[in-house]
């Protein structure tokens, strides 16, 4: 799945109040500085809980302009993240950024830029159910720079990576992701 990128907003014409009321110009493209990013697994209280701690760690630190938020594509509002999430992004110095989990039709659809999913079945369920553009969605493992990561399973409920590895992919996933965007700057 594809990402789209918006660069430049759709310009107005503007009337100009020096040159009079019958006179316009049109106002000058203005680059789109702030992009949204949703990151969606299926509760909302592990996968993309660690994803909107480091992405939005990242975006602190490196003073980039996106806004970050993550949901689930089951109804589990309210449940708080798990525990060794928790912990995990803690040892990480990458808080948790909220207490309770979100349903992906509390967000604002219409108006993000970005779905970064988990698995193929969060794609299916935005692309097909919510009526969410093919091209604003992308497997988060897509930017796995090792390129070995199909999808970014459970760990909670699989058994096949602990949280901890699981976390480390999705960092490495999501450095990948800003990259990408050309949002990467050098180091200080």
């Amino acid at each position: 799945f594809p990402v789209t990128i918006s660069s430049f907003s759709n310009a107005p014409a503007m009337r100009n109040p020096r040159e009079g009321k019958d006179k316009i110009h049109a106002q000058e493209p203005q680059p789109n500085l702030m992009q949204s990013v949703a990151l969606i697994c299926t509760a909302n209280i592990c996968r993309s809980v660690m994803a909107h701690a480091i992405l939005a760690a990242e975006i602190k630190r490196r003073d980039l302009a996106l806004s970050v938020c993550s949901a689930g594509i089951w109804d589990s509002t309210g449940a708080p993240p798990a525990l060794s999430v928790w912990t995990t992004c803690l040892q990480h110095q990458t808080p948790v950024p909220k207490m309770e989990s979100t349903f992906i039709e509390q967000l604002d659809l219409a108006n993000m830029d970005h779905f970064l999913v988990m698995e193929a079945i969060h794609a299916r369920a935005l692309i097909t159910a919510l009526g969410i553009p093919e091209s604003k969605v992308s497997m988060l493992s897509s930017y796995d720079p090792s390129g070995k990561a199909k999808e970014i399973t459970d760990p909670m409920s699989n058994g096949m990576t602990t949280v901890e590895e699981c976390y480390l992919l999705i960092q490495d996933c999501l450095q990948g992701f800003l990259r990408r965007l050309g949002h990467i700057k050098p180091d200080p």
